[in-house]
């Protein structure tokens, strides 16, 4: 299984995008909530956020891909995110550590 990277630095309101690939049904775990599906469909857990999983038999039979996407983040967006296989030990899960910077306000007198 491959993540796309380790950290991921982003200013805020910009889109946060994590793609996994695998050779087997995956999950997604973005924390505090474990986020499950099966292959072929398309979560939206709200507005903001989505899970896209490419079935395996559009790749050949040998590769999953699953998605994250989140058009516009905030602060609070930062955190770990994770893919791991549904079977896997939760100790095996590859995680990436997603930093969103402070929006700063200034006032002028």
């Amino acid at each position: 299984m491959d993540i796309n990277s380790e950290n991921i630095e982003l200013e805020n309101r910009e889109p946060l995008l994590i793609t996994c690939t695998g050779t087997k049904k995956m999950e997604f775990f973005y924390p505090p909530n474990t986020l499950r599906y099966e292959p072929g469909e398309t979560l939206f857990l709200n507005r903001e956020y989505s899970i896209e999983d490419i079935s395996q038999k559009e790749l050949n039979q040998t590769h999953t891909i699953i998605t994250f996407r989140r058009n516009q983040t905030e602060y609070g967006d930062t955190g770990w995110y994770g893919c791991g296989y549904s079977d896997q030990n939760p100790n095996d899960i590859f995680w990436i550590y997603v930093e969103i910077s402070r929006m700063v306000f200034y006032i002028f007198k």
